[in-house]
C-alpha cells in the first residue's frame, strides 16, 4: 500500500488535485515516530511537499503522541475528539494550537483551523452526528 501511496504522490499530474485519506495512520509508524518504511513515508512526503503538488491529506489517530513533529507542523486543520491521554493535549498545544482542551461527552469535538498568515483560530465546537442505522453496527465500546 506504501508503494502505491507513494508513486500516486510522486507523479506529476499537472494542475490536477490529490488527496490522500488514511485512518489509523499510526499503524505506519513505530514508537519512536519513524516510519515503518522510511523509504516509503508517503504521509511526511505529502505533508512536507504536498502544496508544490496539489495533494492534500487528511490524517487520523487516536494519538497525537508518535506523529512526526513535521507532520503535525504542517496541518491546515485540527479536528479533536475526546483524548483519552491528557499529555496528547501539550503536544498540540506546543503545535502553536491556542487553549487546546480535550473535549468531553460522545460525538463533541473541537476544530482549529490554520489561518493563511500562520496564525491558529480560536477553536470551534461541533456536534457529529450520525444515523441510528450506523450507530447499532458498532461494537460495544
Amino acid at each position: 500500500m506504501l508503494h502505491l501511496l507513494m508513486a500516486f504522490t510522486r507523479a506529476h499530474v499537472g494542475t490536477r488535485e490529490r488527496h490522500i485519506t488514511a485512518d489509523e495512520v499510526l499503524d505506519f509508524y513505530g514508537r519512536n515516530t519513524w516510519s515503518l518504511s522510511s523509504k516509503n513515508d508517503v504521509f511526511y512526503l505529502a505533508a512536507r511537499s504536498g502544496g508544490e503538488r496539489n495533494i492534500g491529506e487528511t490524517l487520523g489517530s487516536q494519538r497525537v503522541f508518535g506523529l512526526p513533529i513535521l507532520i503535525r507542523n504542517m496541518f491546515s486543520r485540527v479536528t479533536l475528539f475526546h483524548l483519552t491521554e491528557e499529555k496528547d493535549v501539550g503536544y498540540l498545544s506546543s503545535n502553536g494550537i491556542p487553549a487546546v482542551e480535550s473535549p468531553t461527552g460522545n460525538y463533541i469535538f473541537n476544530q482549529w483551523i490554520k489561518q493563511p498568515g500562520g496564525l491558529v483560530s480560536s477553536a470551534r465546537t461541533g456536534t457529529l452526528l450520525l444515523p441510528d442505522h450506523y450507530l447499532n453496527q458498532l461494537a460495544a465500546a
